[in-house]
């Protein structure tokens, strides 16, 4: 495949990223969909993202001393086969070239998320309504 992963341009990109949002079997990630919008046009300097073709993204909001995830999203046709563990290694991988080593996240308690969250070395240091509160070092 000859795609690879580039920058997201919200503006140029939102209908793909809309598609990997509602495509992705995850009520948290469609609702995301408009939060991510919103970061882009509020606090454009402070959003890290990347695309993966049609495939796969990832959005986080910079914080002080660490990143906070806004979502990864696998397009339902290329998961289980490795794409999330790709997107997450990508992600971390950026968070080291800018000295950032810390990751904060919520996902909800009832997606098989949070089983991935926990397979990748992550751990639940809280629960907020149905979410886990989860920090990845």
């Amino acid at each position: 495949c000859n795609m690879e992963w580039k920058e997201i341009q919200f503006d140029q990109d939102k209908q793909i990223i809309h598609d990997i949002c509602f495509n992705c079997n995850s009520k948290t990630m469609k609702d995301s969909f408009s939060y991510i919008g919103l970061m882009y046009y509020r606090f454009p300097k402070n959003i890290v993202a990347e695309i993966f073709g049609n495939k796969a993204f990832y959005v986080v909001s910079k914080a002080k001393n660490h990143w906070r995830l806004i979502g990864i999203a696998i397009n339902k046709d290329f998961q289980n086969q490795g794409l999330g563990k790709i997107t997450l290694k990508r992600l971390l991988e950026r968070m080291e070239k800018e000295g950032v080593n810390t990751l904060t996240f919520r996902t909800n308690q009832n997606e098989n998320a949070a089983n991935f969250w926990l397979s990748q070395g992550s751990e639940i240091v809280g629960v907020k309504g149905n979410d886990f509160e989860m920090k990845f070092l």
